[in-house]
């Protein structure tokens, strides 16, 4: 194929190559323009001009015939080396869910017409790949993550590209950075230059789904379009990330690091991947240390102590670690040398009966990590095992190869699963994730095939109808919480255990939210998941051990009139109390921090200090579960004055789990406190600590700034909307009579601010006994939900008293 002149063409030249609306020969087309060349095979589906005229039934069946013909030109191109359009397969599957629905013709045509660009994309790889061009990447440093860098973009021009020309920069859809054209002041500017003095650009922005957008919602990426003069081949143009004082931040997970860039021509809305060569992101020194041992032993059982040493974004940290010191209970047993690897592991280790943490400590002290709570108890029937069910590699839609998930998973999960989206990947078997639209069902997991299990999933929601076997409901993700999706399945009568996973489309990289899984002796995990005897957690490896009339979560069990809840909670972070849940509605609870009992007065001489623990939360269920998307998180910003006392100290460790939140003391004022944060599904919270108090005339001063929720989810019943300002009054008195919870509403959600005096003591273990005598059903189904005071959440999976599994 010889190189085109009229680039305004190119598109529709080469579909017409793939896609011939009557039966010609490549003779024939090459006659009529001898600069295109074409295969000798033309299929004979029909071009988009024959669509309008179609009945539905005629439009989709062209349309599946075309989704045929690609999938076929794909395959030899694969066979042949060549890698396609990383949302080519991703475009086939929607192409054919919308066929199989019998979509309008309007749908046909527009889904068509975006056939018809990979149609021509694939043409080019196939016969002249070397039109796409080719990029050079520069640094100003090396790319360590979470950096300021500027990088330059080289793309060296492979053919003729005029007037009406588009080049448009891209990020991953995770890499939590949004890239701009439109203020140079603001950090990621990208601005773009030419080789070529004749050429002129003008920078624009469109919105965009997907692998290089937004997953769900909508993301304006910044584009640059040739308004004058003509781009040549061998050309150089330079994309620049970055270069004003603010940079260009730098992902914060390591791996490969790419800057995608896309290629438009004239009169053509398609835009095709250009070749982009990838670096290594590395990793930062090592900023802690993760010590990790199994939870649950017996006396004497030998065991392996593992220990990673991380950077601050939690990635396995460069150049190895130091000689590091032992430390068991407060007493030391032994060292471990330097090493230049960023892991370890201690055999045959033994803790006697009782509770342990294990401290890892460098010889300077300057890095220090403690291991997650371990319980040895012989009697103790259960081990633990640690599970991230729900992990995407580079071969869908994530960024890191699975090598590299497996290996980044060390001392964090036991299990880790590689569910890639099977848009993705064609026929793939195994663990995986199918994508359905919403109205076909939803986005759900396949965990196994023998036997099936099937795990719903909550940010495009799993309709319970299409599951053959769901046993496990996804009830965090990420930074999100979705209990409203556990509930969904247990009302409509299904016997599921809750799971959890750090894999968000919605908040990604955020926190290590994690799926426990209790094992009987001899049980593999898999048979554990099959009994549902899980419980997740959003932080912290806590020890959660609950029974219901002696029964552990996921049991189905004889209907009784007294159900009695008892349970253990084990965990390196604070308790701040224990909720009995039966049938989706709180209707007991023990609290384990408050502080009314311990005041009775503030004018009280001996009380020289209080703590007040503020809680923003907002909910994510949707309208309607199972038939729409969640609502979006919503951010907080505001600040709270504090009235007869001063503010002394801020507490809000469960702030720095959260890219989006910051709070500290206003510098001109000490009894200001400025705070922003996030929610979605989740409260978030801060505890100051009140000095020099003026009597009971104490009062707090809440003002939240209106704003407007995220656009990450696009639902079809209610779409993102404002979020009001709101201005609270407290007094003394009404927090000395308990949790004062005050509402929001936003529009059809009532979004709420609590307050509460709490003590500075935090106990970290803790046992608690319910006894449920009221009125009951058939099917009732009881769970606790665990509050710590870092804002880490703990969720043991239900028990169902009576009825029968829905299979």
């Amino acid at each position: 194929m010889h190189k085109i002149r009229c680039q305004g063409l190119l598109i529709c030249c080469l579909t017409a190559s793939y896609f011939s609306s009557v039966p010609v020969t490549a003779a024939e087309l090459s006659a009529a323009d001898p600069l295109i060349s074409v295969p000798t095979e033309l299929n004979t589906v029909g071009a988009i001009s024959d669509y309008a005229s179609l009945p539905d039934g005629d439009v989709n069946k062209a349309l599946l015939a075309k989704i045929d013909f690609l999938q076929i030109r794909a395959q030899q191109l694969l066979l042949a080396g060549h890698e396609l359009p990383a949302e080519f397969y991703p475009a086939i599957s929607r192409a054919k869910q919308l066929a199989m629905q019998r979509a309008s013709v309007a749908v046909a045509v527009e889904m068509s017409a975006t056939l018809d660009g990979y149609a021509a994309e694939l043409l080019i790889l196939e016969q002249n790949p070397e039109w796409l061009g080719t990029t050079t990447m520069e640094a100003s440093g090396p790319l360590i993550v979470g950096e300021r860098v500027a990088l330059i973009q080289r793309y060296k021009v492979g053919m003729p590209l005029s007037v009406g020309t588009r080049l448009l920069a891209a990020t991953h859809w995770s890499s939590g950075l949004r890239l701009q054209a439109d203020n140079a002041k603001a950090p990621d500017f990208v601005s773009i230059r030419s080789s070529n003095a004749e050429v002129e650009f003008k920078a624009g922005g469109l919105s965009r789904t997907g692998l290089y957008g937004s997953y769900y919602g909508l993301a304006r990426v910044p584009y640059f379009e040739v308004i004058a003069g003509e781009l040549s081949p061998e050309d150089i143009v330079e994309i620049n990330y970055g270069q004003n004082r603010s940079g260009f931040v730098l992902p914060v997970r390591s791996g490969r690091f790419s800057l995608p860039l896309f290629l438009a021509l004239p009169d053509t809305n398609h835009f095709m991947a250009v070749p982009v060569p990838s670096r290594r992101l590395e990793a930062g020194a090592s900023a802690r240390l993760v010590v990790d041992a199994p939870s649950l032993l017996h006396s004497n059982q030998n065991f392996d102590l593992k220990i990673r040493s991380e950077d601050s974004h939690g990635n396995l940290s460069e150049g190895g670690r130091v000689s590091l010191d032992i430390i068991v209970d407060g007493v030391y047993q032994q060292r471990l040398d330097a090493s230049r690897q960023a892991t370890a592991v201690i055999s045959d280790m033994r803790l006697p009966e009782g509770s342990h943490t294990i401290t890892a400590r460098s010889g300077g002290g300057g890095l220090t990590g403690e291991s997650n709570p371990i319980l040895v108890d012989n009697n103790q029937e259960l081990q633990l095992s640690w599970l991230n069910l729900h992990n995407h590699s580079d071969s869908s839609d994530g960024t890191r190869s699975k090598a590299l998930i497996l290996a980044e998973g060390f001392a964090l999960f036991d299990v880790q699963l590689i569910t890639d989206h099977d848009s993705y990947l064609p026929g793939l078997k195994g663990a995986r994730e199918t994508d359905l639209p919403m109205k076909l069902g939803g986005h759900y997991a396949v965990i196994q095939d023998n036997p099936l299990t099937q795990m719903a999933l909550a940010e495009i929601p799993s309709d319970h109808r299409v599951l053959s076997r769901a046993l496990l409901a996804e009830v965090l993700t990420g930074a999100s919480g979705h209990e409203w999706l556990g509930k969904y399945f247990a009302d409509q009568g299904y016997r599921i255990g809750f799971t959890a996973t750090p894999t968000s489309h919605v908040s990604p990289g955020e926190v290590l939210p994690r799926t426990a899984v209790l094992r009987l002796a001899g049980q593999s995990w898999q048979e554990a998941i099959q009994d549902r005897r899980t419980y997740v957690t959003s932080g912290s490896k806590a020890i959660l051990l609950v029974k219901v009339n002696g029964n552990h979560p996921g049991s189905r069990i004889r209907h009784t009139p007294r159900r009695q809840v008892t349970g253990v909670i084990v965990s390196s972070e604070g308790l701040a109390d224990v909720s009995l849940i039966r049938n989706g509605q709180v209707i007991d609870q023990k609290n384990f921090n408050g502080a009314i009992g311990e005041i009775e007065s503030v004018a009280d001489r001996d009380v020289t200090e209080l703590h007040v623990k503020i809680s923003v939360a907002s909910d994510s269920a949707p309208l309607k579960p199972g038939f729409d998307l969640p609502r979006n998180g919503r951010q907080w910003l505001g600040y709270l004055n504090v009235q007869g006392a001063k503010t002394a100290t801020i507490e809000s460790s469960g702030f720095s789990r959260l890219n989006r939140s910051a709070i500290a003391i206003n510098p001109g004022d000490d009894s200001r406190v400025d705070f922003i944060t996030w929610t979605h599904g989740t409260s978030s919270s801060f505890t100051i600590k009140l000095s020099q108090m003026n009597g009971e005339d104490i009062s707090l001063e809440m003002h939240i700034k209106e704003g407007f929720e995220d656009v990450s989810l696009l639902p079809e019943e209610r779409t993102p909307r404002p979020t009001p300002d709101a201005h609270q009054h407290v007094t003394m008195t009404e927090l000395l009579e308990g949790v004062v919870t005050r509402i929001i509403n936003v529009d059809g959600y009532a979004d709420t601010i609590s307050y509460e005096l709490v003590t500075d003591r935090q106990s970290n273990q803790e046992t608690f006994s319910f006894v449920d005598n009221r009125p009951h059903g058939i099917g009732d189904y009881y769970y606790v939900k665990v509050r710590q005071t870092d804002d880490k959440v703990i969720w043991s999976s239900p028990v169902y008293v009576g009825g029968f599994d829905v299979e």
